[in-house]
């Protein structure tokens, strides 16, 4: 039996961080339309981005693997926003 996993939909949209662990898991959620899923993708990314900018500007994270882990969270929630677009574009066709 397939079970639905319930989401708090308002911190989904707004800070997807502490609703998801990985982009992947709102890419795979039956729960959010894919307007929905790239909207808090994009939210995702532009947090991340910002510590990313703060890091390259002399902030420094507290440890040296932070930054590492951000860059790579960026670079998968980037291809995330890509597949689902891909995806709507292939349906609309």
């Amino acid at each position: 039996m397939t079970e639905i996993l319930h989401i708090n939909m308002d911190r989904a949209t707004n800070d997807p961080e502490t609703e998801f662990v990985l982009p992947e898991d709102i890419v795979n959620h039956i729960g959010m339309t894919r307007g929905q899923q790239i909207a808090s993708l994009e939210k995702w990314a532009f947090t991340v981005q910002g510590r990313v900018d703060a890091a390259s500007e002399g902030m420094r994270y507290d440890q040296g693997s932070e930054y590492a882990r951000d860059v790579e969270l960026l670079r998968r929630i980037e291809q995330c926003i890509g597949r689902l677009r891909h995806n709507g574009d292939a349906a609309g066709s």
